[in-house]
């Protein structure tokens, strides 16, 4: 049996389908001029309460992003969901474009001058650190500062000449020589130093025939065995050929001086010369006689020692001041006695890089000045100017001024612990 589809049903499908094609069409149209003319409208006010405008760098806030926004991309994102056919449509976009870039200008204008003000603070903030590195430097200057004391008292005592007036006895005691009381002198005291004179006293410790003199500026006593010289304004004597300084440490105040006309000096300088020994009692000063004089010079001292360390004071310091050759000296020994370093003159002084003077090609060739070599042998004979030295240097740099504690200036030296 054959089946035939109803022609007047296939006929009223096609009709359907047309007529609801047409009602969407009108429906799409009346839509679309409905959405232009609302967008017209919501172009027309612009009051910033538009979504594109909105979008467009209102809400923005630089404090969180960190970076500007770009207007043109704000612009394009709010565009996608927009028709694209219509003039009237890229027109409006365009104003609303307009818009946005000029709101955003605006506000990007109005919210970079926060950053810029803000970034103003920090330059000022870092004016403050610039101004508080000052105090720093100003605070370095006071150690230098601390030290010109000490360059002062040196320079004081080592460029201070003798007094116009020779200083006036304080009080006189008398003096007993094995018991017996002295009356061809007395002993003076000055300062708190007992001095007596350097003729007379030879004469009343010693029996033998003396050979004394005395010019007013320098006494000298020689007998068999011994000779003593003694001069005005020296912080020592020679005693057979030893230089016996007039102190045991520190700058020395007690020098030979003149007393009622008369070269006098202390009598402790006086008393290891004549190996003679001594008491200060409430009647006077009491000396005991015990025969002998002090050892020569060539006896006492090493010769190579001496010459050694006369060499190292003489190119260390040749041109200082006395007080500053004994200031050299006293390192020398107080290195030898210092258990960071040798326990040796010679090995001391030869210890690498550190009198570096024992290296030069004139070390053993130059005579050396006479100050020089008095100045070692008191500091052979048990002199020590200060016992906290152990550095020193012409420049007041390098790795002592940087490790080591620093204590003066003396002569064209800086002397470090």
């Amino acid at each position: 049996m054959e089946i035939k589809p109803k022609s007047g049903e296939h006929t009223l499908s096609g009709s359907v389908l047309l007529t609801s094609a047409l009602i969407v069409v009108i429906i799409m149209v009346a839509v679309y001029f409905v959405g232009a003319q609302f967008r017209d409208d919501g172009a027309a006010v612009g009051d910033g309460t538009f979504s594109y405008a909105s979008e467009g760098g209102v809400d923005i806030v630089p404090e969180e992003s960190g970076t500007e926004p770009d207007p043109e991309t704000a612009g394009k994102d709010t565009a996608t969901d927009t028709y694209t056919e219509s003039e009237s449509e890229t027109e409006t976009e365009t104003e609303m474009e307009s818009v946005s870039e000029t709101e955003t200008e605006t506000e990007t204008e109005t919210e970079t001058e926060a950053p810029e003000t803000t970034t103003k603070a920090p330059e000022t903030t870092t004016k403050a650190p610039e101004t508080t590195t000052k105090p720093p430097e100003t605070t370095t200057k006071p150690p230098e500062t601390t030290t010109k004391p000490p360059e002062t008292t040196a320079a004081a005592t080592t460029t201070k000449k003798e007094p116009e007036s020779d200083p006036e006895p304080t009080e006189s005691v008398a003096v007993y020589v094995n018991g017996k009381a002295e009356g061809a002198f007395e002993a003076e005291y000055v300062n708190g130093v007992l001095y007596v004179p350097v003729c007379a006293f030879a004469k009343a410790v010693d029996a033998s025939e003396l050979s004394v003199s005395d010019n007013g500026d320098t006494a000298t006593v020689k007998a068999t065995g011994i000779k003593v010289t003694a001069s005005k304004g020296d912080p020592y004597i020679i005693a057979n050929g030893r230089a016996l300084p007039l102190a045991s440490s520190g700058k020395i105040k007690s020098k030979v001086s003149i007393i009622d006309k008369k070269v006098a000096a202390p009598l402790s300088a006086l008393a290891k010369a004549f190996v003679v020994t001594y008491e200060e009692k409430d009647d006077g000063v009491h000396i005991s006689l015990s025969g002998g004089y002090i050892k020569s010079a060539d006896s006492f001292y090493d010769s190579e020692t001496l010459d050694l360390v006369t060499r190292v004071i003489y190119f260390e310091g040749g041109d200082e001041p006395f007080n500053g050759k004994l200031a050299i000296g006293s390192v020398i020994m107080n290195r030898v006695k210092s258990s960071e370093f040798p326990n040796t003159i010679y090995k001391v002084l030869y210890q690498e890089n550190q009198f570096t003077v024992v290296n030069r090609n004139d070390f053993k060739k130059d005579e050396p000045n006479y100050d020089s070599k008095i100045a070692a042998k008191m500091v052979l004979e048990g002199y020590i100017y200060d016992s906290r030295t152990l550095f020193f240097n012409s420049n007041g740099k390098g790795w002592a001024a940087e490790n080591r504690d620093y204590l003066y200036k003396l002569g064209g030296h800086y002397f470090y612990n």
